[in-house]
């Protein structure tokens, strides 16, 4: 597992009951990990979610959110 998807993962358990945005979770993992990119917050969340790591949950009329 790399240190991004770790991090995302982490976040995602502290932040539990809420269901976080990936804008969410990438504004959390900044504060982490100043370098990483809004781009790898997305893809490792879309890779984590078709390996049964996380839910996205879709929202009607609001943005889409994701559930660990």
């Amino acid at each position: 597992m790399t240190r991004q998807r770790a991090l995302i993962l982490d976040i995602m358990r502290q932040q539990r009951p809420l269901h976080l945005t990936a804008d969410e979770i990438f504004c959390h993992a900044r504060q982490q990990m100043p370098h990483i990119a809004r781009g790898t917050v997305y893809r490792n969340l879309k890779m984590m979610e078709r390996d049964g790591e996380v839910a996205h949950l879709e929202m009607a009329g609001g943005p889409d959110r994701y559930d660990c």
